[in-house]
């Protein structure tokens, strides 16, 4: 679809950020970027998106505390979806998709 490609230059030093040159750093992984066709499709996306793929048990997640602390893959789900924070939180996009499930009257609990 062309929303990502291999990336091309150095290798990525995870540690510090930094990309060094390639001699400086082995390569152990083929590195990827968002192309200018996914970074604008992403940017689009918003909880209307989100609530159509998100399963129920998900927005329990969202939704109550106590689940969070004790589901910890459905809790990576989440945060890499960007609806939880780093703290397992809800984000203001994770709140924004419980208020909708809520408006639409999706039974969550």
């Amino acid at each position: 679809m062309g929303l990502i490609e291999k990336y091309q230059g150095s290798s990525v030093k995870r540690t510090e950020a930094k990309l060094k040159k390639t001699n400086e750093v082995h390569k152990h992984h083929t590195y990827y970027k968002i192309t200018n066709k996914g970074h604008y499709i992403l940017k689009d996306v918003n909880e209307r998106e989100y609530i159509k793929y998100i399963f129920i048990n998900c927005l329990k997640l969202l939704a109550l505390k106590r689940l969070r602390k004790e589901e910890s893959d459905g809790r990576e789900k989440l945060y890499r979806m960007g609806l939880l924070n780093k703290d397992y939180d809800p984000t203001p996009m994770g709140e924004a998709v419980l208020d909708l499930a809520r408006r639409r009257q999706i039974k969550i609990l």
